[in-house]
């Protein structure tokens, strides 16, 4: 909100200035600037409204409510201890449900379910079996390749607790905010109609702290935006520091290539 006024008084300032009026002596750009009234959101409360919207198309009930975290570790906590399976992590239960709550967060900041992961694990671990050892390297993998190996096996290990943990929070009607980025996400990339919505409604996107962003909020934005010029972005590489929680630098970087009429200016030196 606070972001908000500051545009609209910068916009009022804009309309009242000389150059404005020389423009346009008839007045209407200036009255435009008055009342633009742009959009400000984060990237969660957009995709929360985006779900709320357009949710039933999912179908994902659009009524959901954020959890918190200190109700998501409750309930992670109780998936953990009611599970009958076997795990081979030999953890404090603690450690256990930050293990899963944190593998949850990144299928879903990455719009990957536990099938698709289980899948590529499986073919990882195999793989590290087949490397050719390197010179004067025994046959067998080294621990290096060992722990990427059991990281693998440990990840397929949590996936019933990841879909026992999803199950119980739709049956409550909650979500994270990664669950929900993720579902807005696939809104977008699966019904064109909602995509063409947007642009209609959206002439111009600006986003801040691009490098922040992650899998799910750059596959929203591509639908957002499609092939229009009506887009600045603005990042820096050197402050990507948030991929702990799922931020992808390979966004930025890919910029230029995603959205060919953007004009991509480096500035690389300070004044």
């Amino acid at each position: 909100q606070q972001l908000g006024k500051r545009i609209n008084d910068r916009l009022g300032q804009l309309a009242g200035i000389p150059d404005i009026a020389a423009l346009d002596p008839s007045g209407r750009l200036a009255n435009r600037l008055r009342s633009a009234g742009p959009t400000t959101s984060t990237y969660d409360a957009f995709a929360g409204k985006l779900v709320g919207e357009f949710g039933l198309l999912l179908p994902v009930e659009p009524s959901s409510r954020i959890i918190s975290q200190t109700e998501l570790y409750r309930i992670a906590v109780q998936v953990v201890n009611e599970y009958e399976g076997e795990l081979s992590m030999r953890h404090t239960t603690g450690h256990v449900v930050d293990t899963l709550l944190t593998l949850t967060a990144e299928l879903d900041n990455h719009m990957v379910d536990e099938r698709e992961l289980k899948i590529e694990s499986l073919l990882f671990a195999q793989l590290c079996e087949e490397l050719p050892p390197a010179k004067r390297q025994r046959k067998k993998p080294n621990q290096k390749i060992l722990g990427w190996q059991e990281t693998q096996f440990h990840r397929i290990e949590l996936l019933p607790l990841v879909t026992e943990l999803k199950d119980r929070l739709k049956d409550e009607n909650l979500v994270t905010f990664g669950e929900q980025m993720s579902l807005a996400a696939r809104l977008a990339v699966e019904n064109p109609s909602v995509g063409k919505v947007l642009r209609n409604r959206y002439k111009v996107v600006m986003l801040d702290e691009y490098q922040d962003t992650n899998v799910a909020q750059y596959a929203l934005l591509k639908e957002l935006v499609g092939n229009r010029t009506g887009l600045t972005a603005v990042g820096d590489d050197d402050q990507s520091i948030y991929g702990w929680r799922g931020a992808s630098l390979e966004n930025l970087k890919r910029l230029g290539q995603d959205f060919p009429n953007l004009t991509v200016i480096k500035l690389e030196q300070n004044y």
